[in-house]
């Protein structure tokens, strides 16, 4: 069972909306309450799908963009905050695939127009989302990768060099934004029951069964498992709290205004707080490592014999007391009374050692 989200007066952005994930996240972004903005390249298909939700009561907007032109993006982007006055969430889920080919006979055309929109397309958007989110200093974004950016396969070097360039472009950013309340993070969907998959079926690239075969669960996932990890991730802007001066929690609503500022830095959150003091404790916390280590490394070249201790001398009445003198048990022969040696008994005087 997935969890219920409440994104009421929130916005998302869903690239590559007319179907397939996309499609399925977008609808779980609108039953959320959220406004949602569908964006793909085949206008037939965006069409139907933005008419579908519409008429089930939800508030949409269509737009046609092809995310390999950097203007469209732009102009994308720009007219869903026009149209709603905000953008709090984005799903960059546009990519294409291409049939495999020998890495040597791969043309530089079709390395481009997989990169094209599968790297570029995710780095233009993402571009223009944050523009937006950091004057607000909130937002959660999504950036589509594949289990192709974590692995590899023959015949596939191009579609798996751009899903790798999502991941890594993904992280830089998330460690440049999080500071500033902007979370990002990408996810690695695998074989899944979409159109793009029907597809490579068809076309013979992939063996329905095979692929079946090595799935834990025995199936192919559906869309709609995608559509809740991409929903879980900005649920945590919905808990954003303020501390009130008083030690009391205020729920501040994502739907007010950014606090005034006096500077042109986002406003500073708890949440902010938290991943400032944790980048600031980053360096201390790499010197205490390197400290305890090179204590390590000097209590291994320490001598490993005891010094001899001097006597001690009693707390109370300053009588010194010899030295305790320890001798292994078991080098003892207790069967002949002549090797006994002596050592310390229970009672701290040097008494032979009884055998037991």
């Amino acid at each position: 069972m997935n969890p219920v989200y409440d994104f009421n007066g929130q916005v998302a952005l869903v690239t590559g909306a007319s179907s397939g994930m996309g499609l399925a996240t977008a609808r779980a972004f609108a039953e959320a309450g959220a406004a949602v903005v569908l964006a793909a390249h085949g206008e037939d298909t965006l069409h139907a799908a933005t008419e579908d939700l519409r008429s089930q009561g939800h508030e949409v907007l269509g737009i046609v963009c092809d995310v390999a032109d950097e203007d469209q993006v732009a102009e994308m982007v720009d007219r869903a905050v026009a149209t709603f006055g905000r953008l709090d969430m984005a799903f960059n889920n546009a990519g294409i695939q291409a049939p495999p080919v020998d890495a040597a006979d791969e043309t530089a055309e079709q390395f481009d127009r997989i990169n094209g929109v599968n790297l570029r397309g995710v780095w233009a958007s993402m571009k223009d989302e944050l523009r937006h989110m950091r004057d607000h200093g909130s937002g959660a974004i999504v950036n589509c990768s594949s289990l192709g950016g974590l692995v590899g396969l023959p015949g596939r070097a191009a579609y798996h060099a751009s899903k790798h360039g999502v991941i890594g472009l993904t992280r830089s950013a998330a460690l440049e934004y999080a500071p500033r309340g902007i979370r990002i993070n990408a996810i690695c969907p695998g074989t899944f029951e979409t159109p793009m998959v029907t597809d490579m079926i068809a076309n013979g690239e992939l063996d329905l069964e095979q692929a079946i075969a090595i799935q834990p669960i025995g199936r192919l996932g559906r869309a709609d498992e995608i559509a809740s990890v991409v929903l879980w991730q900005p649920r945590i802007q919905l808990r954003r709290r303020h501390r009130h001066p008083r030690g009391r929690w205020l729920h501040r609503p994502m739907t007010s205004p950014p606090r005034p500022t006096a500077s042109r830095r986002a406003p500073t959150t708890p949440g902010v707080q938290r991943a400032q003091r944790a980048q600031r404790a980053r360096p201390l916390a790499w010197a205490a490592a390197l400290v305890m280590l090179i204590g390590l490394t000097a209590a291994d070249r320490a001598p490993t014999t005891t010094p001899r201790r001097e006597p001690a001398r009693h707390p109370r009445n300053g009588i010194d007391r010899p030295p305790v003198v320890e001798h292994d048990r078991f080098d003892t022969d207790f069967d002949d009374p002549q090797h006994r040696r002596p050592g310390r008994c229970s009672g701290g005087h040097d008494d032979p050692i009884q055998p037991r």
